[in-house]
């Protein structure tokens, strides 16, 4: 099993590192549990470039956002009904600071209504299982992977798997086979050149 943290750690530039400590250690201060998850997951697991730290709570991301910025962070955004802060870390670090959640449909085709839940909660409700995987940055359970959904093995395959489906989703879903052809095609590359 690989060290997840060492490959984070190994993979991070000094800026994201001290903004991933900043966000562990306002977690932890307020009883927080916190978690990297989505694109920075997925990026570290296949080797891509880590553009932006995307962190999970379990908890109320208002709290840390606010104490982030008393440390000279920049609120770029907040959307209040998904609970989602855009936030732009010292040495111009971009990343997001989310509450851990769970879409609960009354019934189909009507808005979600959005709940507080657990990570593996909120691990499950995301559209692509190679997004529902994450990390742990909890002082007990430090560099834990956590796949519900098993999109490490998706991502192993080169392909996008699916959890859920909606209008809204397509965009995504065409980034996604561009992602995956791309591995696809870079993979082959690669065993061209072993053959030459």
């Amino acid at each position: 099993m690989p060290d997840y943290m060492f490959l984070l750690e190994s993979r991070l530039s000094p800026e994201q590192r001290a903004a991933m400590m900043r966000v562990q250690e306002l977690s932890a201060a307020l009883g927080f549990n916190v978690y990297l998850t989505g694109g920075t997951v997925r990026d570290l697991i296949t080797g891509a470039s880590l553009r932006d730290l995307d962190f999970t709570v379990e908890g109320n991301p208002t709290k840390i956002a606010r104490e982030l910025e008393k440390g000279g962070a920049e609120v770029i955004s907040e959307d209040e009904k998904t609970r989602q802060i855009e936030v732009l870390f010292a040495g111009d670090v971009e990343g997001s600071v989310s509450a851990a959640r769970d879409d609960h449909y009354v019934r189909p085709g009507t808005r979600p209504e959005i709940r507080w839940s657990t990570i593996m909660e909120d691990l499950r409700r995301r559209d692509f299982s190679l997004n529902a995987i994450a990390i742990s940055l909890n002082p007990a359970s430090r560099g834990l992977l956590l796949d519900p959904t098993n999109g490490f093995r998706t991502l192993n395959a080169e392909k996008c798997g699916r959890l859920r489906f909606t209008a809204l989703r397509i965009n995504r879903r065409a980034c996604c086979a561009c992602f995956a052809t791309r591995r696809v095609w870079a993979s082959r590359l690669k065993r061209a050149r072993r053959s030459v």
